[in-house]
């Protein structure tokens, strides 16, 4: 019978996860965390401020693909991470944010004079994908899955899992736990349907002009490779979103700067465009005067969020599907139908006139 600490189960649960790094201030309210996590290997980086913790888990994400974690004590430590947690929400990042609590005797309700105690679940809810406060030691392992699974399902994005100190220093037996493999219970990538993947694999093969638009949600799935490949496959022009900037490489013949002169004579002048990933939101310019007229423009937009297709500009077909399994298929469809390259004239003409607009 092995005794442990709720911050035992909690690096034990993270270790379940691959996490590497845990962003945080030190704090008393989960010094059992810190202890379990630097025997067990995991690296504990300490910031100047908790927003910064979150924005150095974002990058572990964007550079790894790993979901990263950030801790913070309650009260003040805990509503600091909250502009970090916005920005993660907007580019789909996945963090999981742990905040610890005043003991639970005296929150959820709170005991009016509890020092630093506040309501960090009303705080968080409107910021993150999902929240949830662990009001059990035994409860741990599940809602600890359950903010891992909820981060990565659909379009990715922050988590919250509040623990109040008391419940992590409680010792219990490590026997009566349940630690799951994270195969047990995430989702698996959503496959685009066959027939969707004939009628874009048909429209983009009889595009004289097609375009293809990079979102975030090609970074996320891990299809840069595929997004390329498809590129060259059809030798056509290519762009990404402000937030996926490093989903297609600059260096490319094929690339355009999202706001360049080529880039939006790109997207006025396109019969087909793939946007891949993206909601095509404000900063992605989804008005009329910079696009093509919709009655003959056709846009196909593809996003694992139903709620984002379709948001932001009329569409001829919407695919809800992983954008790599998507991209993937495509692939495989159009060199079945024997797609050759184009010549490449479009891809040079909206480059020349992106270099003379750089030369100005």
């Amino acid at each position: 019978m092995a005794r442990v600490t709720g911050g035992e189960v909690i690096v034990k649960c993270l270790l379940k996860e691959g996490v590497k790094w845990i962003f945080g201030i030190t704090d008393a309210g989960y010094h059992p965390v810190m202890a379990a996590a630097v025997e067990a290997g995991i690296r504990w980086v300490g910031p100047r401020h908790e927003a910064a913790a979150v924005h150095m888990a974002e990058g572990v994400y964007k550079t790894t693909g790993q979901i990263p974690v950030a801790m913070a004590g309650y009260g003040p430590g805990t509503a600091n991470m909250v502009s970090g947690l916005i920005c993660a929400r907007e580019e789909g990042v996945p963090v999981v944010a742990i905040s610890s609590q005043a003991r639970t005797g005296i929150v959820y309700p709170f005991v009016s004079g509890a020092f630093q105690a506040v309501n960090q679940y009303d705080i968080m809810r409107p910021v993150c994908k999902w929240n949830a406060v662990v009001h059990q030691w035994s409860r741990i392992p599940e809602v600890i899955r359950r903010a891992f699974r909820e981060a990565v399902a659909g379009r990715p994005g922050p988590v919250h899992v509040d623990i109040p100190y008391d419940i992590i220093y409680e010792e219990g037996d490590d026997a009566d736990l349940e630690y799951l493999e994270p195969h047990q219970y995430r989702p698996v990538s959503m496959e685009p349907p066959a027939a969707q993947v004939e009628e874009a694999a048909r429209l983009l093969a009889g595009a004289a002009n097609p375009l293809l638009i990079a979102g975030t949600g090609v970074l996320n799935s891990g299809g840069w490779e595929e997004f390329q490949e498809l590129v060259e496959l059809l030798n056509c022009p290519a762009t990404t979103t402000m937030a996926a900037r490093s989903a297609f490489s600059n260096d490319h013949p094929n690339y355009l700067l999202g706001l360049s002169d080529g880039a939006l004579a790109a997207r006025r002048e396109a019969d087909v465009i793939l946007a891949v990933g993206t909601r095509l939101g404000n900063l992605d310019l989804p008005y009329d005067p910079y696009f093509g007229d919709p009655s003959s423009q056709k846009l196909i937009q593809v996003d694992v969020d139903p709620r984002n297709v379709g948001a932001n500009r009329p569409i001829a077909m919407g695919i809800v599907a992983d954008a790599r399994a998507t991209l993937r298929a495509l692939l495989d469809r159009l060199r079945e139908m024997g797609v050759k390259p184009s010549s490449g004239e479009m891809a040079r003409k909206y480059r020349e006139m992106e270099a003379e607009q750089i030369a100005v």
